[in-house]
């Protein structure tokens, strides 16, 4: 649009009306395949362009028989470490409530250890999900389809490659059907699910 806003001279040189500029409409076709990927990994179409520890942070993992789940090592850590910790606070600033660093040092320590605590169940629960090499290779294939070598999907399939999957008049009709439902001038992504 900001190209088409700098011709605007050429326009008026030339003694010509400047075109409508209607913003592209965005469309990525989600396949039966890609849909039962992303809902076997509890994902969304949306949740593919986060970062990748994120995304294998939360993927559904088969190595729980051997280890515990990260959830069941947070809960453990909410029930008994983080009341230990905090009775343990509770006591050095009972000792001598008018001595102020003592109370400061102690909730920094709590603070810290919940911190600590935090960030280890966390890469815990990366180090199992990638483990899981089968929720990994899902993941793969599911960003391979939705963002191609990195780029949306769009940018990557010209038209005439979903139409040549889909049939054109089947794909006409999953965008003017989408178009509809949305509005004709909608900037935003839009999932084709054929």
């Amino acid at each position: 649009m900001s190209y088409f806003a700098q011709t605007r001279p050429l326009y008026q040189h030339f003694r010509l009306a400047m075109p409508l500029i209607v913003p592209r409409a965005r469309f990525r076709c989600l396949d039966l395949h890609t849909r039962r990927r992303l809902a076997e990994l509890g994902l969304g179409a949306d949740d593919v362009g986060r970062p990748q520890a994120e995304l294998v942070a939360r993927l559904p993992s088969t190595a729980t028989q051997q280890f515990p789940t990260p959830a069941a090592l947070s809960a453990r850590v909410a029930a008994q470490i983080a009341p230990a910790v905090d009775e343990i606070a509770a006591a050095a600033t009972a000792l001598d409530p008018d001595d102020r660093n003592l109370a400061r040092a102690a909730e920094r320590t709590r603070a810290h250890v919940a911190r600590a605590l935090a960030r280890l169940t966390g890469r815990y629960a990366r180090k199992l999900a990638e483990r899981d090499g089968v929720a990994l290779g899902r993941l793969a294939r599911v960003q391979n389809a939705l963002a191609p070598g990195g780029v949306p999907q769009e940018r990557a399939y010209a038209w005439p490659s979903l139409a040549g999957r889909l049939g054109p008049a089947a794909l006409k009709t999953l965008v003017f059907d989408r178009l509809t439902a949305v509005g004709p001038f909608t900037t935003a992504l839009q999932d084709l699910e054929p």
